[in-house]
């Protein structure tokens, strides 16, 4: 450990390991990992092999809005200008439409830019999420009911 930081200090590993292990010794393994997932997932990592635990705890601590499933498995499917409206990432279809254009929005970690796509069941994560994203600090978690 001390010659990674001697190494790369700018890299804080003796800082992580460090609050790893104190994470660890008040709220167990499980709780720590899941926690550094979700610090992943807002800080742009994928969503491949996240629990459902971590995105539980990125949902309770973004904004959030729940949508139909059926709105989801019908043949239009939900647009993504309607989703960042119901999230309230977007003010207006117009400005949703203003941010997609500009690539700044991004469904579970993925960008969007085109105008036409529409969320459907394939984008819900643990038959309950679709994490929204505008701009680089703007969440909305999707709760699908």
């Amino acid at each position: 450990l001390e010659a990674k930081h001697n190494e790369n200090p700018g890299a804080r590993e003796a800082h992580r390991a460090l609050a790893f292990e104190m994470t660890k010794l008040v709220h167990g393994e499980e709780a720590t990992n899941d926690a550094i997932n979700a610090s992943k997932i807002l800080f742009g990592g994928g969503l491949d092999g996240i629990s459902e635990n971590a995105l539980a705890q990125v949902a309770s601590e973004v904004q959030s809005a729940t949508i139909a499933k059926a709105d989801l498995e019908s043949e239009d499917g939900l647009s993504i200008l309607d989703a960042l409206v119901s999230a309230k990432l977007s003010q207006s279809r117009k400005t949703a439409k203003k941010d997609v254009q500009g690539g700044g929005v991004n469904v579970n970690n993925e960008r969007v830019q085109d105008l036409g796509y529409k969320l459907t069941a394939a984008d819900v994560h643990y038959d309950k999420y679709i994490l929204l994203r505008r701009g680089k600090k703007n969440y909305a978690v999707l709760n699908v009911e």
